[in-house]
């Protein structure tokens, strides 16, 4: 639990050790270069400090003109054999010609680099496999990423070390299995912090990218449902699709398949901002088929259903966006944070909020039957909840439970029926959810607001009362239902517990976040307000002194490599005339 805490409130563990190590290795990778291009006529000053650097770190004084090294310790650890029967020795005083020391010392210091490098991957691998909550979800996953980047950087060919490589291919193994588990626990979760922040980062894209291959049907070869879904959520919130990837991705799908032709549409979409109907058209149908085509029951990895009810809420989204030139659309405040942190819904929501934009006559059919068709198929999953039982039972992790995929399906219903004309009626939906005894699997104090407007007589069944009794539930549960739309039509709202925002407002992120999330949007200004006073040094990493560490041989990377930090330490303090600060470590 201490170190769930830890983790969770970043204190110092995983982003230290991995400061430390970006820091040693930059040193290390400038020394190796120092000593692979050292044969030019003369040195330039940074050539002269890591000379000078050598020669203190590995006991060595040049000998004049003579290309030579005086080895002031013939025992030292650095020194290969083939070096100690190349030295050339004179009463007390050893030499070795430049090639042969530079040969050693560069030996010496790849094998440090392979050493260090694989002791933080052990120390992260123990950090990472500790059971996550949403609290520590965050924190976890930007770990996994720091062992997939030291990962990589360790089986580049210039750097890669042969005994290592199956130790470095069981570290990426565990990054696929944990960036995937924990990814999602963020999402689902509606963390504060952006997935994007963990999204942009290129080891997500690399995993994303290589976990492709490793997630098929054995059937066919081509990709998982289970995994498609899981990628496809990824994919719309990072918006990134170059060609290698999406080459990547075709590679294990029918080429005339639904998910193939949606993913082309995907892309077409994210490089020219055209294409709006088929993209939604093609994301009904994969969706579709993807749920009313394939027997569940017999996939190995079917998707989840509360990443299906991701990816609805997320079409929804889209196609109720367009609406918004004629009017309200409805939804939750936990929706619209997630679908402005989603680039593909966010920039699809500013192509649909041009003022100028034309009528699109394909794109509003594709609306309503993209509303149609969530429409069915939640009151589908609904009218058959053992069946819904057992398919979080079949495909979800366990701390997914039955009742939340159950609130998040009716929660995106009624907001779907007051958007699009034509759906249904709320009351009718109602009772139809009562008789398959949907509300009393839900939280008392949702279902009682709403299973109460069916008393209503049937004169005041209105769709302003139902609105009410809609946002009085939703709130009830720590939501908020949210209003969109022109502000004429916003400023009729009265007397209901929501969020009202304007489509002029939509546009800007700030200003949403500030209605949303008003205790946020503060602390960020006072934040913003106190960097302005700090002297302009914006990008220094803070320190934690020592005795708030709960363990400082997190960023010990080993006592073989300690006598190096306090030699380049005394070293820089000489060149600089500074002095090294101890007992605090900065944090990037």
């Amino acid at each position: 639990s201490s170190c769930n805490d830890m983790v969770a409130r970043n204190q110092i563990s995983p982003q230290t050790l991995a400061y430390a190590w970006n820091h040693w290795k930059s040193i290390i990778i400038k020394v190796l270069s120092h000593l692979h291009h050292t044969d030019g006529p003369e040195l330039n000053d940074y050539e002269v400090l890591y000379e000078e650097l050598c020669c203190k770190y590995f006991g060595l004084r040049k000998d004049g003109e003579d290309g030579r090294y005086v080895v002031l310790n013939m025992n030292s650890s650095w020194l290969s054999n083939a070096g100690r029967n190349s030295l050339q020795q004179d009463g007390n005083r050893c030499w070795l010609d430049v090639l042969q020391c530079h040969s050693c010392a560069q030996s010496f210091l790849m094998n440090e680099l392979s050493s260090v490098g694989l002791s933080v991957l052990k120390k992260l691998e123990t950090i990472v496999q500790i059971y996550p909550n949403p609290a520590s979800s965050y924190a976890l996953v930007r770990t996994t990423l720091i062992i997939k980047e030291i990962a990589n950087f360790l089986e580049e060919p210039e750097f890669s070390m042969p005994k290592s490589t199956m130790k470095l291919r069981s570290f990426s193994a565990l990054c696929e299995r944990r960036f995937f588990e924990l990814v999602f626990l963020v999402w689902r979760d509606g963390a504060t912090r952006s997935l994007l922040r963990i999204l942009d980062s290129p080891a997500s894209y690399c995993l994303i990218a290589d976990s492709l291959g490793a997630n098929l049907r054995p059937r066919n070869k081509n990709l998982t449902y289970g995994h498609l879904g899981r990628t496809t959520v990824l994919l719309l919130h990072a918006a990134r699709l170059d060609d290698a990837l999406i080459s990547r991705l075709l590679q294990y799908l029918d080429n005339d398949s639904d998910w193939a032709k949606f993913f082309r549409h995907l892309k077409r979409f994210l490089d020219t901002g055209v294409d709006r109907s088929y993209l939604i058209k093609n994301f009904r149908t994969a969706l579709n088929s993807t749920f009313y085509d394939v027997t569940w029951r017999n996939e190995l990895d079917y998707i989840s259903p509360i990443c299906y009810v991701g990816l609805m809420e997320c079409l929804g989204f889209l196609a109720s966006s367009y609406l918004l030139q004629k009017g309200c659309i409805y939804g939750t405040k936990s929706l619209l944070l997630n679908m402005l942190d989603c680039r593909t819904s966010k920039v699809y929501l500013d192509s649909c909020l041009v003022s100028n934009s034309s009528p699109d006559p394909d794109l509003e059919e594709m609306t309503f039957l993209s509303g149609r068709f969530i429409f069915d198929t939640i009151m589908s999953i609904l009218r058959n909840k053992n069946t819904l039982r057992d398919w979080v039972q079949k495909t979800s992790t366990p701390s997914c439970s039955y009742t939340a995929v159950l609130l998040r399906l009716v929660v995106t219903l009624y907001p779907l029926i007051l958007t699009h004309d034509g759906l249904g009626n709320c009351y009718e939906a109602t009772n139809i959810l009562l008789k398959h005894g949907v509300f009393k699997d839900l939280p008392v104090e949702f279902s009682q607001k709403i299973v109460r407007v069916l008393q209503l007589q049937m004169r005041s069944r209105t769709r302003g009362n139902f609105r009410r009794a809609l946002a009085d539930a939703v709130a009830a549960i720590g939501d908020r239902m949210v209003v969109m739309g022109p502000p004429k039509d916003i400023a009729s709202f009265q007397n209901i517990n929501a969020d009202m925002i304007s489509t002029e407002d939509l546009g800007d992120v700030q200003k949403v976040m500030a209605i949303l999330r008003p205790e946020e949007a503060s602390s960020v200004k006072e934040e913003a307000a106190l960097l302005e006073k700090s002297d302009g040094k914006k990008n220094i990493p803070k320190a934690v002194p020592a005795n708030k560490v709960e363990s400082t041989s997190e960023i010990d990377l080993s006592d073989e490599n300690t006598p190096f930090w306090d030699k380049f330490g005394a070293f820089q303090a000489n060149k600089e005339g500074q002095e090294r600060c101890k007992g605090y470590y900065p944090i990037p």
